[in-house]
């Protein structure tokens, strides 16, 4: 039983492999801190069922990794942070 149809994302985007060396500007991606420690984290729920196959490089990687972070551990002291840049009223909202 087929859930969805997805288009490959080389005829989506009309990309070859040669696509990324002549590009003049190269993408930008604005992820924040808090998007890349959720996106662990459903990686490690996940990862049995995006990468069946015990071989797959995805595992060792998450295995390197470890536990998804919180984004405190990722940032540091942020109450330092927060009083060095007088932020403390953007935190509290």
């Amino acid at each position: 039983m087929e859930v969805s149809t997805v288009e490959e994302p080389e005829g989506h985007f009309n990309i070859d492999e040669y696509t990324d060396v002549v590009m003049v500007t190269k993408p930008v991606i604005y992820i924040s801190v808090q998007e890349i420690c959720d996106t662990h984290t459903l990686l490690l729920e996940h990862k049995e069922e995006i990468a069946p196959d015990s071989n797959d490089p995805l595992h060792e990687l998450l295995d390197d990794l470890g536990d998804a972070p919180c984004v405190e551990a990722l940032l540091g002291n942020t109450t330092q942070f927060a009083n060095h840049y007088n932020i403390f009223p953007m935190l509290r909202s």
